[in-house]
């Protein structure tokens, strides 16, 4: 089972807090459990943990950035290879990376 987790920044200090979000009385909230407090947080910045982590351990969230070393030939046999950030996105039960050209590479996570 998927661990269900939410980050936002703080809105008095823009530090980031992790726990369970709410919209409470019009105001997002963040119950922060290490601390046991909520936290007034800024809407934009809210995003949900798609239950993956890094090759170095880093929870990976949605509308995230992750860095991928891709090898690959174009069709003109050029090496195209490096490495890229793509946008986490975490869509019906998938996480996808958001491709320059807006396309979608969907995975999905084995449990």
């Amino acid at each position: 089972m998927r661990e269900i987790k939410f980050k936002g920044r703080r809105e008095f200090d823009r530090k980031w807090v992790y726990g369970f979000y709410a919209n409470w009385n019009g105001e997002s909230v963040i119950y922060d459990w290490k601390t046991r407090h909520v936290y007034r947080v800024i809407p934009e910045t809210v995003a949900q943990y798609i239950g993956c982590k890094t090759q170095y351990g880093k929870e990976i969230y949605d509308g995230g950035k992750i860095k991928i070393y891709i090898e690959m030939i174009d069709e003109a046999g050029v090496d195209i290879s490096g490495t890229k950030y793509y946008e986490v996105k975490w869509e019906n039960g998938f996480w996808c990376w958001i491709l320059d050209n807006g396309e979608m590479i969907r995975g999905r996570i084995i449990e």
